[in-house]
Order: structure tokens, then C-alpha cells, then sequence
């Protein structure tokens, strides 16, 4: 990669979550969740450092505290403007590729952030994901589950949140994949080294108590080397465990 260049994750996180308040900093299996995430993500090829990206309010000093004993890096911004606090703490760290990691998002695996910014580095792109059914593009490819997210842009992109002619939707970033007169947007499927996570119907993120417990059962029986298709495995084995991973 460019010398000028510097390419981060940066782990968007808080801790005053009103469904699980402190998920981040709660063990999964001894180790906790932002922990796992981190330790996932340190197996990529490209990834330069690995940021936790929280907020400025004092509930998420805790979260702070365990980066720092952790020896992970850290930024902080406000609580409520998700994108300012992105490119503010991108900008503290001198970073210019974001890699937008959610930290409800536990089961990311460090080869789909690669694969991300692979395509990103092609110079083609403002705008890389993984596809979901987080987006409403109908595209003619095999989606991803919810919850192993990856989102890979520019800070010079990002900063553009600012302009208020742009369409958004309710997602932080949603106003780079909204907008492809002004952006060109690359929604990667779930085929080739992929195709086993071709499963648009599971949400396997970490948004209520039963997500987390789910989370628990398989950081217990996989510890660290989860892999994705292990979890829907794991799903498709057991049918007790389809009602765990419900959103509400």
C-alpha cells in the first residue's frame, strides 16, 4: 500500500445501548464482546490499525479504559452524530481508508474485510459493502447476512457528510450509497470463497439480551476460531437457536 496512505477499522461503539447497556465491554465466553471483534479483525492482511470509535459522554469511559489496559487504540466523538464522530476521530489518527466496523457485529471475520478493501484499493470505487438486505438496491447477486457488516470509504468521502443535498437514509453513511450520481458504489455478494454465507434471512448481530446469549453459546463452543459458516452451521443444526437471533 501507499506510504501516504494509512487504512483503519474503525469499530463504531457506545455503551448506553437501552436494549443492552455496556454490550461492548460484557464477556463472550470469559472476553469481552469489542475485545473479540478486535482480536478478529487483527488477522487481516491490510488493516493498519484497528480503532474504537465511541463517544465523548461519560458513560463511555469505561469502554475507554478497557481499550487503554487492552492496548487498543481508541477515538472519541459526539454521542449522537455518528458521522461526525467517524471522521473526527479518522481525522485524529491520521487515517484516509475507513473500514466501518459495527461493534454489535461480533462475527466479522478478517478475510470479508480484506476482500472489502481489495476492491476499494482498485481506485474505482467511493463506496465498498458486503450485501445485505441492510441496503435497497435490487441487485441481482446473493446477499449476506445481517450483522457481519463491512463498509470501506474514504475520509475525504466521509467528510462529505456535510452537504445537505444529499439523500440519506438512517444509517450514518447511508448518504454514499444513496447517491449514485455523485458516487460510484460497489455492493460485493456473497459468491466464489463467499457463497456458503449466502443467507439473506439471518441477522446474526447483537442487538437484544437473546442476540447476546446466542453470541455467548457460540464463543463457548468455537471460542476465537469461529468462522461464519460455523455460526450458520450452527443455526440450520439446531433449530432452538433460530429463535435467539430474532431482532426484537
Amino acid at each position: 500500500m501507499n506510504s501516504r496512505t494509512k487504512t483503519a477499522a474503525l469499530i463504531v461503539a457506545r455503551l448506553s445501548s437501552e436494549r443492552i447497556p455496556r454490550k461492548n465491554v460484557l464477556p463472550l465466553n470469559g472476553i469481552p464482546m469489542i475485545i473479540r471483534l478486535v482480536n478478529r479483525l487483527r488477522d487481516s492482511k491490510y488493516l493498519d490499525d484497528i480503532i474504537v470509535c465511541t463517544s465523548e459522554h461519560s458513560s463511555d469511559d469505561e469502554l475507554c479504559k478497557l481499550c487503554q489496559e487492552n492496548n487498543i487504540s481508541y477515538g472519541r466523538g459526539p454521542l449522537e452524530n455518528v458521522m461526525e464522530r467517524i471522521c473526527s476521530v479518522a481525522s485524529d489518527h491520521d487515517v484516509t481508508t475507513i473500514v466501518e466496523i459495527l461493534g454489535d457485529n461480533p462475527f466479522i471475520q478478517s478475510d470479508l474485510v480484506d476482500h472489502g478493501i481489495e476492491i476499494f484499493d482498485s481506485h474505482v470505487f467511493d463506496y465498498v459493502a458486503n450485501y445485505s438486505n441492510d441496503y435497497v438496491q435490487e441487485l441481482n447477486i446473493p446477499k449476506f447476512p445481517i450483522g457481519i457488516r463491512v463498509q470501506v470509504y474514504s475520509l475525504q468521502s466521509a467528510l462529505l457528510y456535510l452537504d445537505d443535498t444529499l439523500k440519506r437514509r438512517s444509517h450514518p453513511s447511508s448518504f454514499l450509497y444513496s447517491n449514485p450520481e455523485r458516487f460510484n458504489v460497489k455492493l460485493f455478494g456473497a459468491i466464489d470463497k463467499f457463497q456458503n454465507l449466502n443467507h439473506p434471512n439471518y441477522n446474526i448481530s447483537v442487538n437484544y439480551k437473546s442476540n447476546f446469549e446466542f453470541a455467548n453459546q457460540i464463543f463457548k463452543k468455537f471460542d476465537g476460531d469461529v468462522r461464519i459458516s460455523d455460526v450458520i452451521d450452527e443455526l440450520e443444526s439446531n433449530e432452538s437457536l433460530m429463535s435467539m437471533i430474532k431482532q426484537s
